[in-house]
C-alpha cells in the first residue's frame, strides 16, 4: 500500500517537475523569442542605417560625379567657343583668299591681253623692222652702186688729168689706225703707178693729233718740187685736196721731198 502510495506521489511530483520544466521551457521560449524580436528589429535598423548612409555615399558621389560632369561640360563650351573662332577666322581667310585668287585671275586675264596684244604689236612692229631693214639694204645697194660708179669716174678723172704731167719723188703717208686714209693712200699709189708714176712709195705714220685734211709735207717752201704743183691739181679735180693745196714743212725731211699726208676724212666730201 505504501509502495503503491509512494509510486503515485513519485508520478505526482515528477507530473510537477515536467510542468514546471514545460512553464520553463515556455519561459525561456518566451525570452528567446523576445531576444529574437529584439536582434531583428536591430538588425532592420541597423540594415536601414547602412541603406541611409549608402545614399548618403551615393548622393555624395552623385553630386562630385555631377560637378566634374559641370567642369568638362564648361571645359567642352570652351574649347567648342574656340574652334567656332577659329572656324569663323579660317572662313573669313578663305572667303579674302577667293576674292583675291578672283582679283588675281582679272589681273591676270588682263595681263594675258595685254600680252596678247603686245606680242600683236610687236610681231607688226618686227614686221615693219624686216620692211626697214629690206629697205635699207636696197638703199645700201643703190648707195654703194652710186659710189662706184662715183669712185669710178673719180678714178678716170684722176688718171686722166695725171698722164703725161712731170712726175717724182713722192711719199704717200696714211694716217695709223685710219682705214679711210689707208684705202686712199693705197688707191693713190696704184692709180699714179698706173699714171706712170714710177717712184712712189706708200708708208703709214703715227700723230699725235689725226690730221683730217689731206696736206703735203716738205723740207721747205722753197725747195718744194715743181711735180708737186700738177699732183695737187690732180687731187683737187677728184676731191681730195683743197685748193690752195696746204703745204707744212718739215726741216728733218731732205730738200727736194715731197710727202702727202692722206686725212681721215679724205674722199667723205
Amino acid at each position: 500500500m505504501s509502495s503503491w502510495l509512494e509510486s503515485i506521489e513519485v508520478i505526482t511530483r515528477t507530473q510537477s517537475l515536467v510542468s514546471w520544466i514545460g512553464i520553463g521551457a515556455a519561459a525561456i521560449a518566451a525570452i528567446c523569442a523576445g531576444f529574437g524580436l529584439f536582434l531583428n528589429g536591430r538588425a532592420a535598423a541597423f540594415r536601414e542605417e547602412i541603406a541611409r548612409m549608402g545614399v548618403a555615399e551615393e548622393s555624395q558621389d552623385h553630386r562630385k560625379e555631377l560637378a566634374r560632369g559641370q567642369a568638362e561640360r564648361e571645359q567642352l563650351l570652351s574649347r567648342t567657343q574656340a574652334l567656332e573662332g577659329q572656324v569663323a577666322d579660317l572662313e573669313a581667310k578663305l572667303k579674302q583668299a577667293f576674292e583675291d585668287t578672283a582679283a588675281a585671275r582679272s589681273a591676270a586675264d588682263a595681263a594675258r591681253l595685254e600680252t596678247e596684244g603686245a606680242r600683236s604689236e610687236m610681231a607688226q612692229a618686227l614686221d615693219r623692222s624686216q620692211e626697214a631693214k629690206s629697205e635699207a639694204q636696197s638703199l645700201r645697194e643703190r648707195i654703194d652702186t652710186m659710189l662706184d660708179d662715183q669712185s669710178s669716174r673719180r678714178r678716170a678723172r684722176f688718171l686722166q688729168a695725171m698722164r703725161g704731167k712731170r712726175s717724182g719723188q713722192l711719199e704717200i703717208i696714211s694716217v695709223a689706225g685710219s682705214e679711210q686714209s689707208k684705202k686712199i693712200a693705197l688707191e693713190l699709189g696704184a692709180l699714179l703707178n698706173e699714171a706712170g708714176w714710177s717712184q712712189v712709195k706708200v708708208s703709214e705714220s703715227e700723230f699725235r693729233v689725226r690730221p683730217p685734211e689731206t696736206y703735203f709735207v716738205v723740207h721747205s717752201q722753197e725747195s718744194m718740187a715743181e711735180y708737186a704743183a700738177g699732183l695737187a691739181l690732180g687731187l683737187a679735180i677728184v676731191d681730195l685736196m683743197a685748193v690752195p693745196a696746204k703745204v707744212r714743212a718739215n726741216r728733218s725731211r731732205p730738200t727736194g721731198y715731197l710727202g702727202l699726208v692722206v686725212g681721215t676724212e679724205s674722199g667723205r666730201q
